[in-house]
């Protein structure tokens, strides 16, 4: 992740390693969530927050609030998931943005039986498994090019 990237108001700072490990952390008992705008025009589900953040840097438009599930749902969560989601605001679109694996898919498949009567987009990222893996290979492959310079990219 590149802090200046970041939405610190929407993610809160991340200034110790305290905030990078709460960050990097499946929820345990409840959903993450991140602040929202009354403008905001989407939510997105991820499994950690660092996924919600890297999904913001990599496809966000700042009009997006962010939820982490962990990567199994407990009855609290899935609670909690049923109320938020029969909740939204009409219009809002919802966003699975769950690894691209097995467990990405099922997680994806518990969430929409939460809610079958809500239209919901799956966003799996296209490079590693989880969306912080994907801006980590974009992060290492823009240093790679860097490296060659100029004249050779």
């Amino acid at each position: 992740m590149r802090r200046a990237s970041s939405d610190e108001w929407r993610f809160g700072e991340m200034k110790s390693e305290r905030d990078v490990a709460r960050a990097l952390r499946e929820p345990q008992r409840d959903l993450w969530s991140s602040k929202h705008r009354p403008t905001d025009r989407s939510i997105v589900l991820a499994e950690r927050p660092i996924d919600a953040m890297s999904f913001e840097q990599t496809r966000g438009h700042q009009t997006t609030c962010y939820l982490a599930t962990g990567s199994k749902l407990d009855a609290r969560q899935r609670d909690q998931l049923r109320a938020v989601l029969g909740d939204l605001p009409p219009g809002m679109s919802v966003v699975l943005a769950f690894g691209r694996d097995e467990r990405g898919r099922r997680l994806a498949s518990e969430v929409e039986a939460l809610a079958p009567g809500i239209k919901m987009e799956g966003a799996a990222p296209a490079f590693g498994a989880r969306w912080n893996d994907q801006v980590q290979l974009e992060r290492r492959h823009a240093r790679s090019l860097d490296r060659l310079g100029p004249s050779r990219a």
